[in-house]
């Protein structure tokens, strides 16, 4: 697991943090393009990390939207999956409790590569605790 996310995941639980599910990214055809490794809200921001092969992902929570060009380093997936180590994703945006709870689930929106099958968008799931 790279570092990053270690220390993301080591803190210690609050009363106001949310989570959600890791969960696989997948294009239209069903092959694997990613995957979530991340998605917590505390402190007044909602982080989703992972990875994926695409041009850019976007994080849309309520009328909020941040883009991230997935190019962290991620060794452990370019060993794993045998493709480019520049995958990695961490995107975040200002999330308060009360949006978290009155509006619709977070989502991720993806811009493939050239050439690549299109991702369909992905809904995020949050439980409060």
């Amino acid at each position: 697991m790279a570092n990053w996310l270690t220390q993301i995941l080591s803190r210690p639980d609050s009363a106001d943090r949310w989570s959600g599910s890791q969960m696989s990214i997948f294009d239209v055809t069903g092959s694997e393009r990613g995957f979530v490794d991340l998605i917590a809200a505390e402190k007044g921001r909602l982080i989703v990390a992972g990875w994926v092969q695409a041009a850019q992902v976007e994080l849309v929570l309520a009328d909020q939207r941040a883009a991230f060009i997935p190019n962290m380093l991620r060794p452990d997936v370019a060993a794993i999956k045998g493709i480019d180590s520049r995958v990695g994703f961490d995107v975040r945006v200002r999330a308060s409790s009360q949006i978290l709870a009155d509006c619709e689930p977070p989502g991720l929106t993806f811009v493939p590569l050239d050439g690549a099958h299109s991702i369909p968008p992905l809904s995020l799931q949050l439980v409060r605790g």
